[in-house]
């Protein structure tokens, strides 16, 4: 499994990793990344040419907001990893991407392990999407950009996301160079990115070991 970890961090041509969230802004927060970073959206086809940046998805409800090729899927909520296969797959995406969560899961068919990559949650937690910026700076990407993750407002059951941001704040100073956010709290926090920002090589200093 961990070789398999290490293949995809160097297959990712120049390090650069979208986090799409559920928030009804991501379709929004996308489009005005891509107008400012022309080189955001695939043009290619899925496994033939090299990647303009790495997308990740964040969560369930995430899974039918782009229909190019994701590379990682990352949830706390470990029961969600086989319903997420199956609205991704019905929504004509990709399913091979990496799983990543806080513990491993076990599909019960076959008694597989679903999770490549196991992050353990660190109180507070600042939601899957904090998860997913931690894994991608693990995996050695140099930018990455939070789409659809303002941390505002509440959820379907009336949860209030602001109670993730303690999450954010604790771990800022390990994630503040690397991560940008397009919309609502996130980007008060860590910033919008720029073009000299993309541009500007950050070494990663962190990676899987083998």
């Amino acid at each position: 499994m961990q070789a398999g970890i290490q293949e995809r961090k160097m297959n990712t041509q120049n390090k650069i990793l979208i986090i799409i969230g559920s928030a009804p802004c991501c379709a929004d927060d996308i489009v005005a990344f891509s107008s400012m970073y022309q080189g955001a959206l695939p043009l290619y086809s899925y496994g033939d040419n090299p990647v303009a940046c790495d997308w990740m998805l964040i969560g369930l409800d995430s899974v039918e907001k782009i229909p190019w090729p994701a590379q990682y899927f990352a949830t706390y909520h470990t029961s969600d990893i086989e319903p997420a296969f199956e609205r991704r797959k019905a929504a004509g995406g990709n399913t091979d991407y990496m799983i990543i969560a806080h513990q491993q899961h076990i599909e019960k068919p076959t008694g597989r392990e679903l999770v490549d990559l196991i992050i353990p949650c660190e109180p507070p937690s600042g939601s899957s999407a904090l998860l997913g910026v931690l894994a991608g700076i693990k995996l050695g990407h140099e930018k990455i950009i939070v789409c659809g993750c303002p941390l505002m407002g509440k959820h379907d059951k009336q949860y209030d996301y602001a109670n993730f941001r303690a999450g954010w704040t604790a771990k800022l100073a390990m994630i503040k160079d690397k991560t940008r956010s397009m919309s609502g709290w996130t980007q008060e926090l860590l910033g919008a990115p720029t073009e000299e920002w993309i541009n500007n090589v950050i070494p990663a200093k962190a990676g899987i070991q083998k």
